[in-house]
């Protein structure tokens, strides 16, 4: 059973203002603490974590949690097998939507407030996918 306190390795804020994920700087002292980690910390910090019995991986690879004395093997490795493929799936159909419709150099167009004609869109109104 958990001891510590649950908090957090780092405080995000205003997310929408996040170009990309934090860097989150996690002592060994505390991950070699931890219960459970949520989230893709350095294999480096948690090798052969005495105290370690899940890791949730947000990401699909975990390979590298696996090398030898990374982790104890009775350690619960858990990852994000399927979690991002429909999000991915939708927003590769919507860029390729936004290409066929120009929708980036319109969209440059009206910050610099301009009113052009950029050209002949496509449609999918016929189209085959392959």
């Amino acid at each position: 059973m958990p001891t510590a306190p649950f908090d957090f390795a780092a405080f995000v804020g205003d997310t929408s203002k996040l170009p990309r994920t934090p860097e989150v700087g996690l002592a060994v002292e505390r991950a070699s603490e931890a219960d459970i980690i949520i989230g893709n910390v350095a294999p480096s910090l948690i090798c052969a974590s005495p105290r370690l019995q899940w890791i949730q991986l947000g990401s699909v690879g975990f390979e590298e949690y696996l090398a030898e004395g990374v982790l104890d093997p009775r350690t619960l490795v858990a990852n994000g097998t399927g979690a991002y493929g429909p999000a991915v799936a939708e927003h590769s159909l919507a860029m390729v939507l936004s290409l066929m419709k120009r929708l980036p150099a319109y969209h440059d167009d009206q910050r610099a407030h301009a009113w052009a004609d950029e050209g002949m869109t496509s449609s999918l109104d016929g189209a085959r996918l392959t």
